[in-house]
Formats: structure tokens, sequence, C-alpha cells
């Protein structure tokens, strides 16, 4: 997926878990989107796993239990996401290499990426409507 839909359907889901809030929507956007610092290095295996998650996302933890649990659920996003291209995820680097993916869609579909909007849209409404 592209960092937008990253980005949209991180905000939007943790919104719709947790609710807004400035702690909310900070650790979304950048949490769904960290796991592509990984671009130069080992990209969808250094940072494209549980452990990774793990670590990165316990720091968020020390600015609240909002936050923390924002950015766990904006990097699960991510990883999900990703897990939907082709070139999938390895989510236990690296204690293994075995990719995983649930789907076979190239990163920059149309299909995927406006489909992450759209749900993220449909997540917005939702929450702010009281549905």
């Amino acid at each position: 997926m592209l960092g937008y839909a990253h980005a949209a359907l991180g905000f939007s889901l943790s919104v719709f878990l947790l609710g807004p809030s400035p702690s909310v929507t900070l650790t979304s956007v950048i949490y769904s989107k960290l796991p592509d610092f990984d671009l130069k290095l080992r990209h969808r295996k250094s940072l494209h796993n549980v452990f990774a998650m793990l670590i990165l996302t316990s720091v968020a933890f020390l600015m609240g239990p909002d936050a923390g649990l924002s950015a766990l659920v904006a990097y699960s996003s991510h990883l999900l996401g990703d897990s939907l291209t082709v070139y999938g995820i390895y989510p236990f680097y690296p204690f293994s290499n075995k990719r995983f993916r649930l789907a076979k869609f190239k990163s920059s579909s149309p299909i995927l990426n406006l489909g992450a909007v759209a749900l993220s849209a449909a997540l917005l409404f939702a929450k702010f409507k009281g549905l």
C-alpha cells in the first residue's frame, strides 16, 4: 500500500476504536508510516515484523495508554495492509524468512489504496455519526 493509504487507515482505525485526541492523531499518523522507514534497508523485513512492532510501539505507551494503543493499531494496520500486496511481509523476521501474504495486489493498486481510503472514510463516518 502507499503511504497515504497507510496513514488514512491507521488514523481512522485508531480514532474509531479510541476516539479523537491529539495523542491518538499524532501516534496513529506516525506509526502507520513508521514501518516504511526501512525502505533503504531490508524493506518488508527489518520493520515489517511483530518484534519491531512491539519494540517500537512500546515507546508510544510512555506517552499514555491511548497513545500506545493508537500506535499498536496503526502499526498493525500497516502490516495488515502490506500483507495484501505481492511482496507480503515477513512477520517473524529475523527468526524466520517465511513470507506472509493474504493477497497479491501491487502496492500501487488503485483498488487496494482507494479501498483503504474508502474504508477509512466509512470508519470515520460511523464514529462521528454514532453508528
